[in-house]
């Protein structure tokens, strides 16, 4: 296909940004007679731990469209990526590397891909921890730090870690658990350390007053908005023009 360059991709990503936003005024002002008739189920797949990026989406979803029902179905990002040739949803919301985004024939060839965010991996910490106030955390130094995941099964490892590894970098895996809770109870006892973005350290309880460390190699993880290469249903496309609109400063279309 065409390849934009450098600066054509500025000029799409404004054009856009321009048209999503004209869009959200029709929708605003001059809302269609047929908004209040969409009814139905809308089914969105998307990686474990990513709600937070869909709650403002789906809040005007149901403000514009209430009887419209939305139907989320979280996956391990390595699962949904298995399970996407079996079920091509019309919707899907995943975690991965730009790297594997980019590369996986499957995505590419029947999904139009929006990247939302690429955000750096970053290790937190209770007050109490040895490197609660360095500046960064080397990966060298990451691999000798007693490490607790949270995971639905001890042969599948959460995006962060799996990405470590494909770097070759050796982690001191000391607990795993199948809770949020638990892995917390570690963090804040000073018995481990987590792995987390900066979106879903925002979704930690602020009263335990964790810290949160770079590491020193950039090491990013990437979420993207696959849509379907083919009509959509009205549903889905309702979803889409809001998701689109709300996040028109920083969505990027990958070719």
């Amino acid at each position: 296909g065409v390849q934009l360059t450098t600066d054509g991709q500025k000029v799409y990503t404004y054009a856009l940004n321009i048209t999503n936003q004209i869009n959200a005024l029709r929708q605003e002002f001059c809302p269609s007679p047929h908004a209040a008739a969409l009814t139905g189920n809308i089914t969105i797949y998307l990686s474990s731990g990513l709600p937070h990026f869909i709650d403002t989406p789906l809040k005007l979803l149901c403000s514009q469209y209430p009887a419209l029902s939305p139907i989320l179905i979280e996956r391990d990002s390595f699962d949904l990526l298995n399970e996407l040739p079996q079920i091509l949803p019309e919707i899907a919301i995943i975690q991965l590397t730009r790297q594997k985004l980019l590369a996986n024939d499957l995505l590419r060839s029947h999904y139009h891909r929006y990247l939302i965010a690429e955000e750096a991996i970053h290790v937190y910490m209770s007050p109490a921890a040895k490197y609660a106030n360095a500046k960064s955390i080397s990966l060298k130094t990451l691999s000798t730090m007693p490490l607790c995941i949270n995971t639905d099964s001890p042969n599948k490892l959460p995006i962060y870690v799996q990405t470590l590894y494909d770097l070759n970098v050796p982690l001191n895996i000391k607990f795993i658990t199948n809770t949020n809770f638990s892995l917390l109870n570690y963090v804040q006892n000073d018995l481990a350390y987590g792995l987390s973005t900066a979106s879903t350290f925002k979704t930690i309880p602020q009263h335990l007053n964790f810290r949160t460390v770079p590491l020193k190699e950039k090491v990013f993880i990437a979420c993207a908005l696959l849509t379907l290469r083919q009509e959509l249903s009205p549903q889905s496309q309702a979803f889409i023009d809001i998701f689109k609109t709300t996040y028109c400063d920083t969505l990027q279309q990958l070719y």
